[in-house]
């Protein structure tokens, strides 16, 4: 297994202990990192796969075994209605796995790995658009915000946006293992959920304009808040 310089506290073990939360369960970066080992056989020969993307174990154990097989992983929208899986599928040569193959049959050849991730776009005005995005390139983003943010392994990152974006997945979770700090993922980004983060010791929050104006609106989840958001970072994507 080429294991990159992604991801690199997480494949160091620097911080065996810390957790990655989420709404089905709770891994240790130790159980994370032996799990995606153990399912590293079954990406062999394959260039890219494709998984739905939700906060679970095996969505999250299926991207770090991927990324460090060096193998492309394309994030599926759980929610992406049957014509546009097929157009996502078929353009980028992905093979379905997870609980993404027991809904599709891929198929065609293999591909050649096209960088750590290919991201689809929305496909508003037309087709989704697949922008592959390198494993250095990510590396020197990570890098960059943390020390823009003073990022370290001592943060509590907590959010609750999509998986198959750059914000959630890239910054959100992968930036979490990858500086080796622990990831809160709320499964949804409401107020409450937020404000019981905050409670519980979160640092690091990420969440688009949208959410922040739920936040602020919410009255009581607010007022839980404010006793310790003047501690804590919260960021903001357009």
């Amino acid at each position: 297994m080429a294991e990159t310089t992604l991801l690199r506290s997480l494949v160091g073990g620097a911080h065996p202990g810390a957790r990655v939360v989420l709404p089905d369960g709770t891994l240790t970066h130790a159980d994370l990192l032996a799990a995606a080992r153990a399912l590293a056989p079954a990406f062999a020969g394959q260039g890219r796969v494709a998984a739905l993307a939700q906060p679970t174990r095996d969505f999250v154990t299926t991207l770090v075994s991927a990324t460090l097989d060096e193998v492309t992983l394309v994030p599926v929208p759980d929610d992406l209605g049957d014509r546009e899986l097929d157009h996502i599928l078929g353009d980028s040569g992905a093979v379905a796995v997870g609980a993404l193959a027991d809904r599709v049959r891929s198929t065609g050849a293999p591909l050649e790995s096209a960088g750590a991730l290919m991201l689809y776009t929305s496909g508003t005005t037309g087709a989704p658009k697949g922008v592959p995005i390198s494993a250095a390139g990510i590396v020197s983003c990570l890098d960059g915000l943390a020390d823009a943010w003073s990022w370290t392994a001592d943060d509590v990152l907590v959010h609750g946006l999509p998986l198959n974006h750059v914000h959630g997945l890239v910054l959100g979770l992968l930036g979490a293992l990858h500086h080796g700090c622990d990831p809160i993922h709320t499964g949804r980004p409401t107020p409450a959920a937020y404000a019981a983060s905050a409670a519980a010791g979160g640092t690091l929050f990420f969440g688009v304009p949208t959410v922040w104006g739920r936040v602020a609106a919410d009255e009581e989840s607010a007022r839980g808040q404010c006793g310790v958001l003047h501690r804590r970072r919260m960021v903001r994507h357009r």
